[in-house]
């Protein structure tokens, strides 16, 4: 089969995926900011293309809302640089009695520094709907009617209370005229034995001391002696000449402890934020596979991309891994890319460096981007001190079609100012932990 068919059936295959993926977005946005999902028992009457407000000011909005098992699962869309975090809460609420629902986020921020991502889940508050307000009002008017009934009877209240009156009357009389000069009597006589009892009591309480006096005289010597001792001790604190009156008294080796004290608090915070900052490298191993029409053979290149902190990365890789097939044109083989690059926006990309064993540098834009799904659109410059086949640099030109997190394919013309050979490929990104984790513990172990 002749190359350029070749070519051209892989060109279809990718202009295929790209415009079935196109088709297939809805709702693209170009303005900045990302998802956050949120779970909910019952909406509460929450309608899709609701506001999402912190503070009574507009965030964002309901992206969508749909049933996930038993439960609800709403798609927020936040706008640009808003910071949320991990401890983050949201409510329904509405802006009035009867008004249009929307979501109350609370950003969080007090008990978790960690801020939460794109298409990450934050912690929902399902809402009491009215009619569940109204069920329980209904049931306390009814428990009160049934509470009300039962003291009331047939209705007659007035002669239901008079009758409790009487009653209360009638026991009266009746303990007065049980009370009498007998009982009388007989409750002096029980006061008059148990006074008895006391004083027998009391002597039995007198026996019992005396008997422990020489063990509480034993407690009261013990006391005397760390009286003694702690009498020494405030001595030789008061002592200037002694360590430990030195130590409290003497306002040179004071401020000596405090330094010291200071230092060690200086290195625990430094250390603390060394920890922190190793804990955000990522790491990535990058491989991608190029078909180029120019020669119909197949190249390979591969790196590794080390993110240390968001929005800026290391790239360290190899081109044009040579094999049994190569063809010099002007692709060096096993050349090295080195490059240093940032993120702005979380969609334009700008690096510099060794690109293809030559100093170069490069940029990478999305403009539509929704999730994982995206189109980028890229350029490299490079050998800029070239004299053949022309007194121009190295130019690549292409775009990209993400896929999925780790799969993206695209197209680029290669040297656009020289030979200008056409290139297809796929490039799958895989995240490494281990090798961050590997990473970090290099940097710890460093003298």
């Amino acid at each position: 089969m002749p190359k350029e068919v070749k070519l051209g059936i892989f060109v279809l295959c990718g202009l295929a995926v790209l415009l079935g993926t196109i088709f297939a977005i809805k709702d693209i946005r170009l303005e900045k900011g990302y998802t956050l999902y949120l779970f909910l028992e019952d909406t509460g009457g929450l309608m899709e293309k609701a506001w999402v407000r912190s503070s009574g000011v507009k965030i964002g909005k309901v992206d969508r809302i749909i049933l996930d098992g038993q439960r609800a699962k709403v798609r927020l869309w936040i706008w640009g640089d808003t910071k949320i975090y991990a401890d983050a809460q949201a409510s329904i609420l509405a802006t009035g009695l009867l008004g249009v629902k929307y979501v109350n986020m609370v950003l969080g921020g007090k008990q978790s520094k960690v801020l939460l991502k794109n298409n990450e889940v934050l912690q929902g508050i399902s809402p009491v709907t009215t009619e569940k307000m109204l069920e329980s009002a209904m049931d306390s008017v009814k428990g009160l009617v049934d509470a009300l009934n039962s003291v009331v009877g047939d209705g007659k209240l007035g002669e239901n209370l008079n009758e409790i009156v009487d009653n209360v009357r009638v026991l009266t009389d009746r303990l007065e005229n049980t009370i009498r000069e007998d009982d009388i009597k007989q409750i002096v006589d029980d006061i008059s034995s148990a006074s008895k009892d006391m004083a027998k009591l009391s002597s039995e309480v007198l026996d019992i001391l005396e008997k422990n006096r020489k063990p509480a005289e034993s407690l009261v010597d013990n006391v005397a002696q760390a009286s003694t001792k702690l009498e020494s001790l405030l001595a030789k604190v008061e002592d200037k000449d002694s360590v430990l009156g030195k130590l409290i008294n003497d306002k040179d080796v004071g401020r000596q402890v405090q330094e010291t004290i200071t230092a060690l608090e200086d290195t625990a915070n430094n250390a603390q934020a060394v920890l922190g900052k190793l804990g955000k490298i990522n790491t990535y191993w990058d491989y991608r596979l190029r078909y180029d029409a120019t020669t119909s053979v197949f190249r390979n290149d591969f790196g590794l991309k080390i993110s240390p902190d968001e929005g800026k990365f290391y790239f360290l890789g190899v081109n044009n891994i040579s094999d049994a097939n190569f063809v010099d044109t002007f692709q060096k083989q096993n050349s090295l890319t080195g490059l240093i690059g940032r993120e702005f926006m979380d969609r334009l990309e700008l690096y510099a460096g060794v690109i293809r064993s030559y100093g170069g540098l490069g940029l990478a834009w999305q403009p539509l981007k929704f999730g994982w799904l995206g189109i980028e659109l890229n350029a490299q410059l490079f050998e800029f001190s070239r004299k053949v086949p022309a007194a121009l640099p190295v130019g690549i030109v292409g775009t990209e079609l993400s896929l999925a997190n780790w799969l993206r394919c695209g197209i680029q013309a290669e040297d656009v100012f020289g030979s200008a050979t056409w290139h297809t490929y796929f490039n799958v990104v895989i995240e490494d932990k281990d090798m961050a984790y590997v990473i970090a513990l290099l940097g710890l172990s460093k003298p």
